[in-house]
């Protein structure tokens, strides 16, 4: 098994920017675009309790499995088998805690103890078309309508994802993000990332090594 470099990810409300984490230290930095290294330093390394006060004292604060945002500000973390709602404007200074912790079961009741997802995912990111976020446990990905807040479909990676068959993402994720192009996700495991593209199921260039690419991370990693 080997241990993630990235355990989360998600974009910032600022165009080609990023918050990235390491269990309870995160950075946010300019993730570009194309094959740049990521140098980019914005903030951090910043504990998660200090940079997001509502998960002190809360399983958040020692680090975080996944997270998607709907069409507004409101941002769903995921920690173990604890969900929580967050209004995220980290450029106002008001980001605010709506809903939760609670159990992912009573946050997204269709997420119950018949799926993978009731006791945890391990990363999360929106599809390009609809209201639809692919949520990811182990080898399995389901296809969650978090308008609708209904479990639509779960498959393997392999079946929902086969371009990724025969690489270090086949059986699972350690985090992804949406670019601030939506058709785009990067996407992480162990020692390696991928930029991939939604509409056209490609890979955008190779699975090359974190370390490598994103020094800007060398703080936390």
């Amino acid at each position: 098994m080997t241990t993630p470099l990235v355990t989360a990810a998600f974009r910032s409300s600022q165009r080609n920017q990023c918050y990235v984490f390491n269990n309870e230290k995160y950075v946010v930095l300019d993730y570009g675009r194309g094959f740049d290294k990521k140098t980019r330093v914005i903030g951090g390394p910043i504990h998660i309790a200090d940079g997001f006060p509502m998960f002190a004292n809360t399983p958040f604060a020692i680090g975080i499995d996944g997270s998607f945002d709907n069409d507004g500000n409101d941002t769903f973390f995921f920690k173990g088998d604890q969900c929580a709602k967050v209004d995220f404007a980290p450029d106002t200074g008001d980001s605010r805690l709506l809903m939760g912790p609670i159990s992912i079961t009573s946050m997204f009741p269709d997420l119950n103890a018949n799926t993978p997802f009731a006791t945890g995912l391990n990363a999360a990111m929106r599809s390009n078309t609809g209201k639809i976020v692919f949520l990811f446990s182990g080898p399995q990905v389901g296809s969650f309508d978090y308008e609708t807040r209904r479990l639509e479909q779960t498959r393997s990676i392999s079946d929902a994802f086969p371009q990724f068959v025969g690489t270090a993402f086949e059986f699972g994720l350690d985090a992804a993000f949406n670019t601030h192009d939506r058709n785009e996700v990067y996407i992480f495991k162990g020692e390696y990332y991928a930029h991939f593209n939604l509409v056209t199921s490609e890979f955008i260039g190779f699975i090359r090594k974190i370390r490598t690419d994103w020094p800007a991370l060398k703080r936390i990693i």
